[in-house]
């Protein structure tokens, strides 16, 4: 009888809440300054700094096409990212470096991330993909 009385009474109160649905939105990312048709084009999203430059949590390719190129992720969470960019020219699924550890083929990332020595920076290239965020560029160097 305890048992249908607090059903009972948590029907007046409203409903028993129900699992939240997770808000996913489509974004777009437009690549700039790809200098040539040679090779392919790849985005990698990060959503943690963990996982940063280690495992991408989605990755595109297209191929190559000299001006700008778009990517489109269908389905995002709402959250943070960061985005890195390749114009892989040999297409081999890599950033080329020099003995000197000096990329050899264009590369850039969400907000400018890169920094002048080193592997990008993560916390300088997060944006937002939510309601009002839906779209970003980046520009190879």
């Amino acid at each position: 009888m305890y048992l249908i009385n607090l059903i009972f009474s948590l029907s007046l109160f409203g409903q028993i809440p129900q699992e939240k649905t997770e808000v996913k939105h489509d974004f777009t990312i437009v690549i700039h300054n790809v200098k040539s048709d040679e090779g392919q084009v790849l985005i990698n999203l990060f959503n943690s700094e963990e996982t940063f430059l280690k495992k991408a949590y989605s990755t595109k390719v297209l191929d190559a096409e000299e001006g700008s190129i778009s990517f489109t992720f269908e389905n995002l969470p709402a959250g943070n990212y960061t985005a890195f960019a390749l114009h892989d020219k040999n297409s081999n699924g890599k950033l080329d470096m020099s003995k000197l550890g000096i990329p050899n083929e264009p590369y850039g990332m969400s907000k400018d991330g890169k920094n002048r020595f080193g592997p990008p920076n993560f916390e300088k290239s997060v944006f937002t993909v939510d309601e009002l965020n839906n779209s970003l560029e980046i520009k190879l160097n």
